[in-house]
């Protein structure tokens, strides 16, 4: 069987065949059927012949590609003459001869003894070479790449050091190596998880750090934090780390004032700051959210924290604001909105105020349960609480009352604002978490009470004493508990309730109270005088009397349900009209609008009262 390479390619504008890089050659014909060595000498001998021109070289170089497809294996030529030939093809001055070269290279390799012969012919240099050199090459460099990631799935014990150092080299260069910078990355990754001595070695564990702190990208450096926490957690290679990991680099965005984002590739500092602060923040978070990361960041013969906390003291807005940010991040607190209303911005710290996360195509009530409902176990501890507890323990210990007390009394309005509840919902997780041999530590507020006392800054006093109003708003919110949002859960809540029978009992009992004053006259002319005082008959909904309206589908005579009067059918049908979401009144209604509990809770007496009448069960009888 004859096969003809693909020197060339059908143009279907001009209709007419084009030879790659325009050559002139003829196509190359392979005769698989002959026996093995003499091609694989017939694809040698032209790979090697410097008389050959590209197309050609390329030809026999891709045949070498589908011989090795075709698993056959046995070529009648020893594994190091074939990559002795091969080795020639590194030094050709097209790049394209070059990729397709490491590209067969990569094809032929395919056990340990391939492998071996690979290493012995010291090839490992060329490749090398090949992913290290950037000159328009962006093809040679892919399939270096790729011939480096092979031999590291066939031996990652064997993993040569000139791999290792150039793929270290290249994460090294940051932002100059914009296209080769992520798969370089995860290919050192890889090694460390598969051969952490050989990472380690060639310094990769630093260049994965460096990388973390530089990278814009969240995903790629919580992949790589999660990396080096692997190793940290190993003690064999914990302790061929010694400790050269440095995991405080993360905290350099905010410790240090002179620190630069790296530089883009003309050599210019990269204006947008923003992806890698928060870049940054993840990254704390993500080491904060591990116990390899917390453990090291908080150790006692080292102040990384400390430093962090000790920055808020700085007289600087920014970065006042990106830590504020940080820690609310790392403690999972709503960040409030940026305003100096006290008002608004305590609608974050409210348990019962709805989220995002409880909206239907969202978590619905299943997210609304797991952060309204408390923790009911008895017999397990929740670890979850005891991590927030270590965590809050750590911060008290590093002085972050005092310096949000300092923050408070000497920033502006908006940053007292978003520090003052920050700091109301950290002693609320101080008291809740914390034994109580550590809750001194958390109720000492010596600054922000002395500022407030003092008459040397009316400014000063003035932010102090409206913090400490906001501190007790927010345990007065703590205090009242989380409650439903949602008519769902609150259903589901009352139905789980095994007092409910007897609350409903006194429920009902109080709505027929609420109609006596009406029904202690003749029954038409009191149903009559409730119907006019809803108000539905003669204004708009939101002047309606919810609660009576409410009483009168939940207790309704006999002559009401019969529809008779003019005015009963004309209130059931204003009403039906609103709750109607063609009339889009009550399907656009804001989820927290004043009696919004109250108008669904009577909807759903509304149904029931159709439900009820007898017109709606002879026609489902006749059915």
């Amino acid at each position: 069987m004859a096969v003809s390479h693909g020197l060339r390619q059908y143009n279907k504008y001009g209709g007419r065949f084009r030879k790659r890089r325009d050559s002139e050659e003829e196509n190359i014909y392979l005769d698989f059927n002959r026996a093995t060595a003499e091609l694989i000498q017939e694809i040698l001998f032209n790979v090697v012949n410097q008389d050959v021109n590209v197309s050609r070289k390329l030809g026999y170089l891709n045949g070498l590609v589908k011989l090795c497809m075709k698993q056959q294996r046995e070529f009648g030529v020893s594994h190091r003459d074939i990559f002795c030939c091969l080795r020639i093809a590194f030094f050709h001055e097209a790049c394209e001869v070059r990729a397709a070269v490491l590209r067969a290279c990569r094809y032929v390799l395919e056990n340990l003894e391939t492998l071996e012969a690979f290493l012995q012919s010291k090839l490992q240099f060329f490749v090398s070479r090949s992913l290290d050199i950037s000159l328009d090459n962006r093809i040679e460099r892919v399939q270096a790449l790729r011939l480096m990631r092979k031999v590291l799935d066939l031996n990652p014990s064997g993993f040569p050091r000139a791999f290792s150092n150039c793929l270290v080299s290249i994460v090294n260069e940051g932002s100059q190596e914009r296209d080769m910078i992520r798969p370089c990355l995860a290919t050192l990754a890889q090694l460390a998880l598969l051969n952490p001595q050989a990472c380690i070695e060639a310094r990769g564990v630093s260049a994965l750090m460096k990388n973390v702190v530089e990278n814009a990208q969240v995903q790629a450096s919580e992949a790589v934090l999660g990396v080096i926490f692997f190793l940290i957690n190993h003690p064999s290679t914990r302790n061929l780390m010694k400790n050269d990991f440095g995991l405080e680099n993360l905290l350099a965005p905010f410790t240090d004032c002179h620190y630069r984002f790296p530089t883009t590739v003309d050599g210019t500092a990269s204006e947008d700051k923003d992806p890698n602060l928060n870049a940054s923040k993840a990254a704390i978070v993500c080491a904060l959210l591990s116990w390899p990361g917390l453990f090291y960041l908080c150790r006692t013969d080292s102040c990384h924290l400390q430093s962090l906390i000790e920055m808020l003291y700085l007289p600087y807005p920014d970065i006042r604001k990106n830590i504020l940010d940080l820690l609310y991040k790392i403690f999972d607190v709503t960040i409030p909105e940026w305003t100096d209303d006290f008002s608004v911005a305590l609608i974050s710290s409210d348990p019962s105020v709805s989220k995002l996360s409880w909206q239907l195509y969202e978590g619905y009530i299943v997210a609304e349960g797991l952060d309204v409902l408390p923790y009911c176990s008895k017999d397990r501890t929740n670890l979850v609480y005891n991590y927030y507890a270590l965590l809050v323990l750590v911060f008290v210990n590093c002085g972050i009352l005092e310096a949000l007390s300092e923050v408070i009394v000497s920033s502006d309005i908006n940053l007292a604002v978003r520090a003052t509840v920050f700091l109301g919902e950290f002693i609320y997780m101080a008291n809740q978490f914390l034994p109580i041999e550590c809750s001194h530590l958390s109720n000492c507020l010596p600054t922000l009470l002395t500022s407030a006392a003092s008459f040397k800054s009316a400014r000063e006093q003035n932010q102090a004493a409206a913090a400490i109003t906001c501190l007790f708003r927010i345990h007065e919110l703590k205090k009242k508990g989380a409650v439903p949002s949602s008519l769902v859960l609150n259903n589901l809540l009352h139905i789980c309730n095994p007092e409910r029978e007897k609350k409903g009992f006194f429920v009902g009992t109080v709505n027929k109270i609420k109609l006596w004053k009406y029904l202690k006259q003749e029954m038409a002319d009191g149903i009559d005088q409730a119907i006019r005082d809803t108000l539905v008959l003669s204004k708009e909904y939101h002047s309606w009397d919810w609660d009576l309206i409410d009483c009168i589908l939940k207790n309704p005579t006999d002559s009401f349900k019969k529809l008779e009067d003019a005015n009963h059918r004309s209130f059931v049908k204003k009403l039906l009209q609103f709750f109607k979401p063609s009339s889009k009144e009550f399907s656009e209604m804001e989820f927290d609008k004043e009696n919004g509990r109250q108008i669904c809770v009577t909807g759903c007496h509304l149904l029931e009262f159709f439900l009820e009448l007898e017109e709606l069960k002879k026609a489902l009888h006749s059915k």
